[in-house]
């Protein structure tokens, strides 16, 4: 009877063990394998197919109308600096957009504003005007801040200032701009010494009428523009900026016929279905885990009965499957922005930003996701381990790294910051590109044909001229005798110095041999006859001129 009794035991045991080595065999399986060996299809695996599929196209719907947001306002940006702001070159100089170096430059830069804000229903080509509360436009306000009190005497190297700032400001009707400019003339009486800055602030309105086309409901904008006149450096260059903040919000009263609000009803059954999906996938994540922890604990406990030995944290962490959390979280983050999305949508909200950082987020956390399901193939699991196994080791290196150029980056500031180009900001790098250009532009000489040097700087300034016409603007010079009519093939064979064209000169200046031998080379190709010409360095700073005897 005992003998029954432990055979009895033994074998529940074994097949409890059998059991529990099938279900550990099963839980680390690939979802194909799964099938095989269950015939139980891989739902999860199907649903994050579909959920990456509809996510990726929400986001492309979203970004595409959200283009239209962010190039409606900086258009918008671009054109109240086109209008407000005299002698704007359409380029932004570094971080200011206007600058000014004359006291008359200043009044009329500030005349200029305060006139084109008055006849804006005129000049503007867009739905923009007035903005207005309770039926009232909303007036225009310009505040200068000044020292309390300065005398500056540079002559006499002597200052006296009161560091103490005062503010005054002043409001007036945009449509009566002209008669309080004539009644507050001490208001516009300057003192640059002593004048910090000058901000002029105004509220615009606008309607959104490109979304129209990608059927969307438009909205309607508040646009918060600030101009400043900014002296706080009193170096007799004042800054103009101008700052825009813009407020969207839905329109009051708005009618429109066609297929725009049709499609925002699909749009929004669209958002809708996506939520139910990624419901769908968090869900079936949850239940995951859930199955995974009874798992381990089961293992755990027939660890500790039959071997009692405890399981490692090593393998305990083998069962708590970090993708699911990724999965959980990016479905909660697409969900939010799902909402808010639909929000948007229907115009009860106007958060692009905020809900561009939770699809955003929850996309890329998609399609990270996707990497699990690789892992099951052999080639990428191997990849995978390696990049398992490596990246606490590279993130130690990225800390030790970072700390040298980050102790690179401050000596670097500091010491070479003031003084070298590539210190700027990286948004003032192709403005100052330009500058630079520009001045070495201005910087060359003039071509001047009465100058014996005059082939040489026609050639260097405009390499295409044509021969014929440099030797005719050349013939002028007292020093050079050519015959223009006579071609220069004609020339050379006259004048026996050479049977052949020259050789193009090389663009590496350092393979091309002297500057005198290449502008020899030069003058032989335009025909010149070089036996009598002796090259002799002026100003070697400048380009080598050649004396033609």
């Amino acid at each position: 009877m005992f003998y029954l009794v432990l055979l009895s035991t033994m074998s529940q045991g074994i097949i409890k063990e059998e059991i529990l080595r099938d279900d550990l065999k099963y839980y680390f399986m690939s979802p194909c394998e799964k099938y095989r060996a269950r015939r139980q299809l891989p739902w999860k695996l199907g649903v994050q197919i579909l959920k990456i599929v509809m996510i990726t196209s929400q986001l492309i719907l979203f970004g595409l109308n959200n283009q239209l947001v962010v190039s409606y306002k900086e258009e918008n940006a671009m054109t109240f600096k086109n209008l407000f702001l005299k002698d704007y070159s359409g380029v932004d100089e570094e971080d200011y957009s206007v600058a000014l170096y004359s006291q008359q430059a200043v009044y009329d830069s500030l005349f200029y504003v305060l006139d084109q804000y008055r006849q804006l229903g005129r000049l503007s080509v867009g739905p923009i005007s007035y903005a207005e509360e309770d039926g009232k436009l909303l007036p225009l306000v310009i505040c200068k801040e000044y020292y309390k009190r300065g005398n500056v005497e540079p002559s006499d190297e002597a200052y006296d200032i009161d560091a103490q700032l005062e503010k005054v400001c002043m409001a007036n009707d945009p449509t009566n701009v002209s008669q309080w400019k004539a009644e507050n003339v001490s208001f516009f009486n300057l003192e640059f010494y002593r004048l910090v800055d000058i901000k002029i602030t105004f509220q615009l309105k606008g309607i959104n009428l490109q979304t129209v086309r990608s059927h969307e409901l438009p909205d309607c904008y508040v646009f918060f523009v600030t101009i400043t006149f900014d002296n706080q450096c009193h170096s007799g260059k004042i800054k103009i900026f101008l700052d825009i903040d813009a407020l969207s919000s839905a329109c009051k009263n708005w009618k429109i016929s066609g297929t725009a609000q049709k499609n925002t009803h699909y749009l929004l059954v669209f958002d809708g279905f996506v939520i139910l999906v990624c419901l769908t996938s968090a869900v079936l994540c949850t239940r995951s885990i859930v199955l995974a922890v009874k798992l381990l604990q089961r293992f755990s406990r027939f660890f500790r009965e039959n071997y009692n030995h405890k399981v490692c944290k090593t393998d305990q962490k083998e069962f708590l499957n970090g993708w699911y959390v990724l999965v959980i979280v990016s479905d909660a983050m697409a969900i939010v922005g799902s909402i808010l999305k639909m929000e948007i949508q229907a115009k009860s909200l106007t958060s692009y930003d905020v809900c561009s950082i939770f699809l955003g987020t929850s996309t890329l956390m998609v399609w990270v996701g996707v990497i699990r399901y690789l892992g099951y193939f052999q080639k990428y699991n191997v990849l995978i381990l390696t990049m398992k196994t490596a990246f606490p080791k590279v993130i130690r290196f990225c800390c030790c790294a970072g700390m040298i150029y980050l102790g690179y980056t401050f000596c670097g500031w500091i010491v070479l910051g003031p003084y070298h180009e590539k210190s700027c900001p990286i948004a003032a790098t192709p403005v100052r590109t330009r500058e630079r250009q520009k001045s070495r532009a201005m910087r060359l000489p003039k071509h001047d044909p009465a100058k014996p040097h005059c082939f040489l700087t026609h050639c260097l300034l405009n390499p295409k001229a044509s021969r014929n016409n440099v030797l005719k603007h050349c013939a002028t010079s007292d020093r050079v005798s050519v015959h223009a009519s006579v071609p220069p093939q004609e020339l050379l064979e006259r004048d026996g110095t050479r049977t052949s064209w020259p050789a193009k000169p090389s663009p590496n200046p350092d393979d091309a041999g002297p500057i005198v031998h290449r502008i020899m080379g030069l003058l032989v190709t335009a025909g010149y006859n070089t036996a009598g010409i002796e090259p002799t360095c002026n100003n070697c700073n400048d380009f080598t001129e050649l004396q033609l005897l």
